[in-house]
This record gives structure tokens, sequence and C-alpha cells, in this order.
């Protein structure tokens, strides 16, 4: 529980003190050199991500006009260091894309673009920068101390301004000016942040070791020899510690996350709310866009998954048992599923009477997207064996034969031609293919850019939906596979769009008559907090 200032409040309780009021999504904060003013950039409802300026005691925050923004530092002499790029760069919820480093005096002016391709950065006491890029991590600019490949996704340099702490993947991490890694803390899901004690001798961070568990975020602190402890629990809050300014004193946002479904049914003019606890996901469509196929992944999920069909003419979800959802089978008869956490095999389970069938999980560590071929006798995922990258995979339904049909190096979303004889894969941020089943080579699709996302085929083949890259709101194009030419089908946007940090999923009939799309919306609190040891 947040012991909010004006309550009553115990000897040694953290106190919170409120210092945004709006409704919208907080991305970011940081307090400014004379620890009175905060900046922080927010989403304000439903406007884009901007930097804002307030101070303490005040209700009210100054636009600082600059918009499509994330911040990421303040400089000793109040110039702001922020991303500046499409909602996917500026975003709350991670992974991130890069965007452009920018920088503009706190009193105004300007905006000065400094550096593409880039992840996060921040400022030393003495003005040095450190940046971390898509290839490499540069502290101070210019100067390379680690290179590709990384997984490093937020960075903060220390008081003395010899290390850096850093987002790895699942771990806390410190780099020294030479680059020599030390890890302090690991498995860790979703959106860790972290900021450096006023001391520099631990490194405090807000995460959860389960995904999609909102009840166990926590901000610990870890020591450089990593020792942890518990600084203060969330009592159910989802926290993230944004910065601590040098007398001890946080900012920290709360944030409240839902995950929700919205669909246009056949026949129908404006789109359904079909979420059905709070966090529905929507994995699949049926083709004639009456039925979809919904993964609970937040809360109501429980720790073991919950998967439910839902008809779109609004009547109740059907759960179906536990794990996560990936499709429906062609004649509805079976979805395809698989555990939260393990995901060791691929699970049937039956929409109607019957029992569920588990294939052979052959050699592979891990799974991610996966589809039924339309001919419902196979399946197609994306998928890696130990030590090996990712590929994609087929198997067969009855006898559970398991094959690799692409090289190493490749992703996919599971889309499969309507023939069932291809399906589409491409390399981290380069061209599509279009890979055999039979093993043939395979086919470069020269009308989908890098950053396109396919959706779904039409019945005859003759038109791709496809998600067109870094749009926001998403935008969805008909793509003519003969000729190439393009034409915008529909901008996805929710009708209450206070809070949408972002839309994962976009699911759509081959006849182009029905869609569904998830949305995630955050609501945040910004807070000052006195009392933390």
């Amino acid at each position: 529980m947040l012991q909010i200032r004006g309550a009553y409040s115990p000897p040694g309780v953290p106190e919170f003190i409120p210092i945004t009021f709006r409704t919208g999504t907080v991305s970011a904060a940081r307090f400014a050199p004379d620890g009175e003013t905060v900046i922080y950039s927010a989403a304000w409802g439903g406007d884009p991500y901007a930097l804002f300026m307030t101070r303490r005691g005040s209700p009210e925050s100054r636009p600082l006009n600059i918009t499509d923004a994330k911040l990421l530092g303040v400089s000793p002499a109040g110039d702001l260091a922020f991303l500046h790029g499409s909602q996917e760069a500026v975003r709350l919820i991670l992974p991130p894309r890069t965007g452009t480093l920018a920088r503009v005096a706190m009193t105004g002016g300007a905006p000065r673009e400094l550096l593409d391709d880039v992840i996060s950065a921040d400022w030393t006491t003495g003005g040095e920068m450190a940046v971390v890029r898509r290839d490499r991590v540069e502290f101070p600019l210019g100067t390379t101390i680690h290179g590709a490949p990384h997984q490093f996704r937020y960075v903060r340099i220390a008081p003395d301004g010899q290390s850096l702490a850093l987002v790895e993947g699942p771990n806390i991490v410190v780099l020294d000016r030479t680059g020599k890694k030390t890890i302090l803390s690991s498995g860790w899901q979703d959106q860790a942040q972290l900021a450096w004690s006023p001391s520099g001798h631990e490194v405090w961070f807000t995460a959860t070791r389960a995904a999609y568990d909102v009840s166990g975020w926590t901000l610990r602190a870890v020591t450089l020899a990593g020792k942890e402890r518990v600084v203060l629990a969330s009592a159910g809050a989802l926290l993230s510690i944004l910065d601590v300014f040098r007398d001890g004193r946080a900012l920290i946002a709360s944030h409240v996350a839902r995950m929700g479904c919205s669909c246009l049914a056949p026949g129908q003019v404006q789109p359904r709310e079909l979420s059905w606890l709070d966090g529905s996901a929507p994995e699949a469509l049926s083709s004639d866009g009456r039925q979809v196929l919904l993964s609970e992944v937040l809360r109501g999920a429980g720790k073991t998954g919950s998967i439910y069909v839902r008809n779109t003419d609004g009547s109740d979800a059907v759960r179906l048992g536990d794990g996560f959802g990936e499709d429906i089978s062609p004649d509805g008869h079976w979805v395809l599923t698989t555990e939260v956490r393990a995901r060791q095999h691929w699970i049937l389970l039956p929409t109607g009477p019957g029992s569920p069938r588990t294939l052979p999980a052959g050699l592979l560590v891990a799974r991610g997207e996966a589809n039924f071929l339309p001919n419902g006798r196979q399946i197609v995922f994306g998928g890696r064996e130990k030590d090996r990258r990712a590929r994609i995979y087929a198997q067969d339904i009855d006898g559970g034969d398991l094959r690799p049909i692409s090289p190493e190096g490749i992703v996919t979303d599971a889309l499969a031609t309507p023939d069932s004889r291809f399906v589409n894969g491409w390399s981290i941020a380069g061209p599509h293919f279009m890979y055999a089943l039979d093993g043939s080579a395979p086919i470069p699709v020269s009308y989908l850019n890098p950053g396109d996302r396919p959706v779904q085929w039409s019945q005859n083949g003759s038109v791709l939906y496809v998600w067109r890259g870094a749009s926001w709101p998403p935008v969805v194009d008909q793509v003519n596979t003969r000729t190439g030419k393009r034409d915008v089908w529909k901008t996805i946007q929710p009708a209450d769009p206070v809070g949408i940090d972002s839309i994962v999923r976009i699911l759509v009939t081959p006849d182009g008559q029905s869609y569904c799309h998830d949305y995630v919306r955050i609501l945040s609190e910004l807070f000052i907090v006195e009392g933390l040891k």
C-alpha cells in the first residue's frame, strides 16, 4: 500500500508525494540539478509521449513542447537528453525500438539531434555521456567499451562516473570504463528499471521474476558484490524506479496495467470490447471472424495461465484450460497451446468433447509464435535447439514428426500461404523470404519492406494484409502480391486512446471483413518518495 502524504504516516514508512495528477502513462523522470524541479516524459489524455516539467508542491506540469520523446537524462547544466522517434521507440514497455538521441536546454530552444540507433543514454555529474546504441555501448560518447551483440536496454552512470549499471536481458549488470562486465543479479522479467543509490555502493532496481506477474514487483537493492535486499515491497502495485537524488529522495512511478481485446465482428460497424479478465491477449481469430482465442496473461491468469475462446458476438468466454494459446485449427475443433513457463511441448486442447494431446518435444529448448497450416495437418513455429540460433520448424499433428525448414538466424510469425506450401520468415532487420515446407529454396518477397509484419493472406493469396512497420497508430495495408501495389486498408485505433502504450497483435480474417487487436493500457502516477533506506 502506498503511503500518500496527508495521511497518517507511521514511523519508518516511506512517504509518497504525488507530483502528477492527469490520466495517462509516465515513461521516465529525472530530478533537475536543483532537486526541486522534475522533468518527465508522459502521454496524457491519449496524446503522444512528450516532455514536461513540474516542481515539488505544484499540481500543474508545464509542457516543454517536445513530442514523440522519452527522457533519458539531465546534465549538470540542465540540458535534457531524450530519445526521439515513433511510439515504438519512446513507449514505456520493453523491448524498445531504437530512436534518435537529441538534447535541448531545459530553459528552452530547439532540440539538436546527436545520434541515430540509440536505445538508452545517461549523463555523469561531470557532463560525460554514456550511450547504448543498437550495436555497441559508448562511454564516454564516441568511445566503444562493448560491441555487438548485446541485450542492453537501460543504462545509468554511477555517482563517481566510473561505471555503468545496465539491464541486460534478465540480468542487472555493471560495466566499468574498460568494458569489464559484472553480473549483480539474474532471473528478472519484463520492464526492469534501475538507478544508483546516492552512495554508489548499490544499484536500486524494480523488476519481477515471473512474466506478467504484476504482484511481484518490488524495489530491491543489490551491492557491487551481488548482495540483495528489499527496499520497498510493492503490495500489488507495478513500480518503476526512475531516479534517485543525492539526498536519497527517489522518483518512483506506480502503474496500473491492463491488456485488452477489441474486435470488429462480421456484419458490425463498430468494434466491440471483448476483454474477459485483466490481461486478455487475442492470439487467433477464426476464418469466419466469429470466434477469438484469448490468453490471459496478467493477474487473472494465475501462475499457470488461462486459455479462453469467446464468440465475437459478445457472449461469455469459455475456459479451455491452463497455458498459453497460439492458434485455432482450421476446422475449429482444436486449439494449439503450450505451458506458460516451460514451453517444452505443444499441446492440443479440444474445443468440445475430447482429451488433450501432447506433441513430441524433440530437441527444442525454446518455442515462439506458432500456427496451424491451413491444411490442418501440420503446425509451423519458431524454435531453437540448445546452443543453436532460432529457425522455423514444422511438425505433423498425427505422427509428431518435427523438422527445420529454414536456416538458423530466421524468425517467423508462423503465417503460412493459403496452399500450405510456404511460411514467411526473416532475419533481424533483414529482408522477408518464403520458406518452403518441402525443403526447396526460399523465395525472396520483394513487396515487403524490413519492419513490415504480415498479418493475413486473402483466400486466393492475391492480397497480403501487412502491418506497416514503425507506424502509430498502427496502419495495415493491403498489398497486391502480383504487382506489389499497396493501399491503406485500416488504421487501428482504440475507441479510448488514454493510456494506450502499445498494440502488439492485429488479427484479420482472409476476407478482410473482421479483425481483432489487443492493446496495452498503462495508467501511471509519479511520486517523490522520501524515507527510503
